[in-house]
This record gives structure tokens, C-alpha cells and sequence, in this order.
């Protein structure tokens, strides 16, 4: 980084005018050389001239390099804190993938010790942290209706199991026609036979897997 803006950096410190300079001083100092006679003050005049002209080069030429080396510090802190950034987020990242592959590694030597099973074991898992959102959802719709059907609205999958003809359930709520149960106490038994539904079928499908 700081190779590739190091160009740009000598630009911004007018190193061109400082050559243009330099090569005035040089040419003052070859024209005082070869100058064979001189009078005691024009001598004067000319040395007087040419210090004068180096006072101001070696300004010119210490700015410059403060300039200079102040840039390169700043630009040195900037690449070296983009670095440690990088070096951090690569770190975390390199964490990242071998906690990845720590669990891999368990999980395949968990299905190579108990077989495909553990599929339906995680899957089982799965069902399970999912049943109390699912007796909540139904038990809030419970509590607000004051019919006897009671809408249940959750994945299609589920929609469409639960969707099951209701004849079985009525003959479990009723018998030979009279009414068993009191209305309020006949909808939470028709929530619960709805949830056994669920889990019976999620549990089938899990023996197909």
C-alpha cells in the first residue's frame, strides 16, 4: 500500500521543485567556478548570493521532508490499523470455521454411532421446542372464541394435517348424540385431540424418514 501511494506522497511534497532548485544552485555555483577574474566585491556579492540561495534550498528541502515523514507516519498508523482490522476479522472468521467443523466432525461420528436415527432424534428435538408456541397459539385462539370451531392457522403442513375429517374427533366428544361435555369444556378437548393429531403425524412422517 504505502509503495503504491509513495509516488503520489513525493508529488504532494514539491520534490520536482526542489530538483529545479538543486539545479539552479548548480548552475550559480559552475558560473562562480569558472569565473576566472572577479573584483573583491563582486566576489562578495556572489558568495553573498550563493549562500543566501543554499539557506533557502536546505528550507525548501527540510520542509519537504518533514512534510515528508509526517505523511508517511499518518499513512504508516492508517495501513497498520487496517491490517490489524483485517487480521481480526480473519481471525474470527477462522474461529468461525473450526467451531463449524468441530460440530461437524460430532455430528458425523454421532451418525456413524447410532445411525440415521439421529436424524429423527434432531428432528424430534426440533418438534418438541416447537410444541409450546404451538399449545400457546391454539390456547390464545381458545380463550378469545366463543364458538365451537376453533381456526388454527400455522404452516401449510400443519393446516393440512390438522384439516383432517372431524368425524372420529365428534364421536369423541358425543356419544350416541347426547353432549358429554359443556360447550367451553367440549372446545378445549378438541384442542387437545387437534395437537395429538399433530404430533402423531409429525411422528409418522419421522419413521418414512
Amino acid at each position: 500500500m504505502l509503495k503504491e501511494e509513495l509516488p503520489a506522497l513525493l508529488r504532494e511534497t514539491k520534490t520536482s521543485e526542489i530538483i529545479e532548485e538543486l539545479k539552479k544552485l548548480q548552475t550559480h555555483l559552475k558560473t562562480f567556478i569558472d569565473v576566472k577574474e572577479s573584483n573583491i566585491k563582486d566576489l562578495e556579492f556572489q558568495v553573498n548570493g550563493l549562500t543566501d540561495q543554499i539557506r533557502e534550498v536546505r528550507t525548501k528541502v527540510n520542509t519537504a521532508l518533514d512534510e515528508l515523514e509526517m505523511k508517511v507516519k499518518t499513512e504508516g498508523k492508517r495501513i497498520h490499523k487496517e491490517a490489524a482490522i483485517r487480521t481480526q476479522e480473519d481471525n474470527h472468521q477462522c474461529l468461525s470455521l473450526i467451531h463449524a467443523i468441530r460440530n461437524s466432525q460430532l455430528l458425523c461420528e454421532t451418525v456413524q454411532k447410532y445411525g440415521i436415527d439421529i436424524q429423527k432424534f434432531l428432528t424430534t428435538e426440533k418438534i418438541k421446542s416447537q410444541l409450546p408456541l404451538y399449545y400457546s397459539q391454539v390456547r390464545e385462539k381458545y380463550e378469545r372464541t366463543d364458538t365451537l370451531t376453533v381456526q388454527v392457522k400455522f404452516t401449510p403442513l400443519l393446516e393440512s394435517i390438522i384439516s383432517l375429517p372431524s368425524s372420529d374427533i365428534g364421536k369423541l366428544v358425543t356419544m350416541n348424540g347426547s353432549t358429554l361435555f359443556s360447550p367451553g369444556l367440549r372446545k378445549l378437548i378438541l384442542v387437545v385431540i387437534v395437537i395429538h393429531h399433530v404430533i402423531v403425524a409429525l411422528l409418522f412422517s419421522l419413521e418414512t424418514v
